[in-house]
This record gives C-alpha cells, sequence and structure tokens, in this order.
C-alpha cells in the first residue's frame, strides 16, 4: 500500500509539473488577448494576481491541513473552483 500511494504521489507530481508552464503561458496570453484595455496592464493584472494568491495560499495551506487535515484539501480546491467560476 505504501509503494503504491508513492506511486499516485510521483504521477501527481509529474503531473503538475507538466502541467504549470502550460496554464502559466495560457494564462498570460489570454490576458493579453481578452482584454479591452491594454494588454500591458492586463499582462501585469494577471501576474499580481497571480503572485498575491501563490503568496496567501502558500500561507494560508498549512494552517488549514494542521486544523482540518490534508483530506479537507480537496473540498477546498472544489469550493475554490467553484468561488472562481462564479466570478467569472
Amino acid at each position: 500500500p505504501i509503494a503504491s500511494k508513492g506511486a499516485v504521489a510521483l504521477a501527481g507530481f509529474v503531473l503538475i509539473v507538466l502541467a504549470w508552464p502550460i496554464l502559466s503561458v495560457a494564462g498570460t496570453g489570454l490576458a493579453a488577448q481578452l482584454t479591452t484595455g491594454s494588454e500591458g496592464t492586463a499582462m501585469g493584472a494577471f501576474n499580481a494576481s497571480t503572485a498575491l494568491a501563490t503568496v496567501a495560499g502558500t500561507f494560508a495551506s498549512g494552517p488549514l491541513v494542521r486544523m482540518l487535515g490534508y483530506r479537507v484539501v480537496p473540498l477546498l480546491a472544489l469550493a475554490g473552483l467553484i468561488a472562481a467560476l462564479a466570478l467569472s
């Protein structure tokens, strides 16, 4: 069982490593293409919001996992996805 959990974790890590650059580049490109204003302003706002989300997630994740446990992580991710879809 431990070996299979390790394999799943490794596969998930590889998937994230492969997907992250694609998402990052595509997000920046879409911010530039879909803006009605300045492309530079849109890209700056996108990069600033991404940086802010990274910092907030880094600081918030430790205490949340400590209080709620790792089993809640997918539920919090789903809540974040629903909130993002509602705001879009």
